[in-house]
C-alpha cells in the first residue's frame, strides 16, 4: 500500500479473502486502519461475529506498507511488513494460522471501508501479485517457495528445498540422522507462543534414502541441533514413530513403532499439545475420526521455550542426500479447548546414551591362604 486517506481511526484498507458478497461472509482480511495499526480480522464461519488477532506495528501506520495473505485449503494467515523488498525474514504474521469456512469459489482481492457512511476513505495498492498453486512437476531440484513457513538446515552442510504450492507442502532435507544428541534435518516451521495446540497434517508421497530416513510433524523448542522437542515421523522400512528429546542438550528416545515397516501412504500424523505434555498419532483413515487416532507411546513432558517452533522436518539418515515428504491437509488449531490425550500400554522406549567411558582399574593383589 502506498498511500491512504482514512475517515475515521478505525477506517480499514487492505488485502480480503471472502467467502462471498454477503455483509456476513465468512472472510480473513489484513487491514491498514486509521489510526489503530495494522491487523488481522477474520469471521470464521458464515454468519457469525467477526474476530480481530490483534495489532501489528504503531498506530499510525508507516507507508509504504505491505500486506500479505497465505491460504492453505481453508487455513489462513495474514502478513504485513514495512521493509522495502521484504524476504522470508521481514513479513511479520499478525495472529496463527486460522480455519475459514470458505465456499468452494471464494473472493480474493482488496477491500475499503471508511467507518463512516457518506463519506469515501481511499487507498492505493501497487506490485500486487496473485499467487496460484505452482504449476507442473516440482521436485528437490526446483527453487524453494516457502510461503508462510519459516525454512532451516540444522546440523547438515546440505541446502534442502521447501515448496508450498497452495494446497500441499513439499519438504526435502538431508542429515546424517536425527537421534542422539544431535540431529540433521531440514525444517519448515512457524513459531507459536500458544500453551495448547493440535498440528495435523497428511503424507501423500514420501521417497525415503534410507531405512531410517524420517519424515513428518515436528514442535521443537528452537533451531539448535540439540533443541528439545517432539516429533512424529514416518520412515524409509521402520514404520511410523514417535522421537523426543525431553530437554535441550540430552539424548533422545523412541516411542516404538506403528504400522508397518513399509509406511502406508497416505498416513495422517497428529501432534497434540497441552502446555509441555505432548503426544504423537498417526492414521491410515481416510478421514479421521477420533477413534482413527492411533497413539505411539504415552503423553509426555517436553521442555520447550516460550516461543517455540511448530511445523515439518524432514532427515535423509545419509549426509548429501536429500529425503522428500509432500504434506497436504495441514491444519493448526491454536483454540484447543481440551486435548485428548490417550493413556496406551507400556511398550520398550529405546532411548540414546552416551557411550561409557573405559579407564584402567587397579586393585592390589592379595594372597590368601588355603
Amino acid at each position: 500500500m502506498t498511500d491512504w486517506d482514512p475517515r475515521h481511526p478505525y477506517s480499514k484498507a487492505g488485502l480480503t479473502i471472502r467467502s462471498s458478497t454477503a455483509p456476513d461472509a465468512a472472510h480473513l482480511s489484513v487491514f491498514v486502519t486509521g489510526a489503530d495499526g495494522v491487523r488481522v480480522q477474520r469471521r470464521s464461519l458464515n454468519g457469525i461475529g467477526s474476530a480481530d488477532a490483534g495489532q501489528g506495528g504503531p498506530d499510525t501506520v508507516v507507508l509504504s506498507t505491505w500486506l500479505r495473505i497465505v491460504k492453505q485449503g481453508n487455513t489462513l494467515q495474514g502478513f504485513f511488513s514495512t521493509a522495502a523488498n521484504p524476504q522470508t525474514g521481514d513479513w511479520q504474521p499478525i495472529g496463527n494460522p486460522v480455519f475459514i469456512g470458505l465456499d468452494s469459489t471464494y473472493l480474493a482481492g482488496f477491500a475499503v471501508s471508511a467507518r463512516d457512511e457518506g463519506n469515501l476513505a481511499s487507498a492505493t495498492f501497487d506490485n500486487i501479485r496473485l499467487g496460484a498453486p505452482i504449476a507442473g512437476n516440482v521436485d528437490c531440484d526446483s527453487p524453494s517457495v516457502p510461503g508462510a513457513w519459516e525454512t532451516f538446515d540444522i546440523g547438515t552442510g546440505t541446502t534442502g528445498t521447501t515448496i508450498d504450492s497452495g494446497n500441499s507442502l513439499l519438504v526435502c532435507g538431508s542429515g546424517a540422522r536425527h537421534w542422539s544428541t544431535s540431529d540433521g534435518l531440514r525444517l519448515a516451521v512457524q513459531p507459536q507462543t500458544s500453551n495448547d495446540l493440535e498440528l495435523v497434517a497428511r503424507v501423500t508421497d514420501w521417497d525415503p534414502r534410507h531405512p531410517y530416513s524420517k519424515a513428518g510433524l515436528t514442535i521443537r523448542s528452537s533451531t539448535a541441533p540439540n533443541a528439545a522437542h517432539l516429533s512424529v515421523f514416518v520412515t524409509g522400512a521402520d514404520g511410523v514413530r514417535v522421537q523426543r528429546r525431553s530437554l535441550n542438550g540430552i539424548g533422545s528416545a523412541d516411542a516404538g513403532q506403528g504400522g508397518p515397516d513399509a509406511v502406508v501412504l497416505p498416513t495422517w500424523l497428529r501432534i497434540v499439545k497441552q502446555r509441555n505434555t505432548l503426544q504423537g498419532f498417526f492414521s491410515t483413515a481416510a478421514t479421521p475420526q477420533a477413534s482413527d487416532w492411533q497413539p505411539i507411546g504415552n503423553p509426555v513432558f517436553i521442555g520447550l521455550d516460550s516461543t517455540y517452533l511448530t511445523g515439518f522436518a524432514v532427515s535423509a539418515r545419509d549426509e548429501g542426500e536429500l529425503a522428500s515428504a509432500t504434506f497436504d491437509n495441514i491444519a493448526l488449531d491454536t483454540m484447543l479447548l481440551a486435548a485428548d490425550f490417550v493413556e496406551v500400554a507400556e511398550q520398550g522406549e529405546s532411548t540414546y546414551r552416551e557411550p561409557a567411558a573405559v579407564f584402567p582399574l587397579h586393585l592390589p593383589l592379595i594372597m590368601r591362604g588355603r
